[in-house]
């Protein structure tokens, strides 16, 4: 028992901390999860439609109002899990460990953005449409 509960505390995690413009899309290509930034404190968070996109799953804090119509789409279909900062810790290790819900979370995020696709073709088109 002991070794085992060894054996998973010496799991190596790495964690990447990213604060540059650019980087994430193929970051999040190979990511087991992500907590999307900037939604911790009231700073209004950060597009989650990349991570969702590379087939990553996410988890974000409370503060997403910059981006609040797209997120409330992926609450709504259970594609991400909104946590307190206070939960960060705790959860984000939970969460690791759980491939589960990654697994759910990813799939359900995956079906958002298909059903949202073609949204520039259509804005295209109405502009196109509005000058003529």
């Amino acid at each position: 028992m002991e070794a085992d509960l060894q054996k998973k505390r010496s799991r190596e995690i790495s964690i990447i901390i990213v604060d540059e413009i650019g980087m994430l899309d193929s970051l999040y290509a190979h990511a087991s999860f992500a907590f999307i930034g900037g939604s911790l404190v009231p700073r209004g968070g950060h597009n989650v439609i990349e991570a969702a996109r590379n087939e990553c799953p996410f988890i974000l804090g409370k503060h997403f109002f910059n981006f609040d119509t797209v997120v409330k789409k992926f609450i709504d279909a259970q594609a991400t899990l909104v946590i307190g900062k206070n939960d960060l810790s705790t959860f984000g290790f939970d969460f690791f460990n759980d491939k589960d819900i990654r697994e759910r979370l990813k799939l359900n995020a995956i079906k958002v953005v298909d059903e949202n696709k073609g949204s520039t073709r259509r804005q295209a088109d109405y502009i196109l449409e509005c000058i003529n």
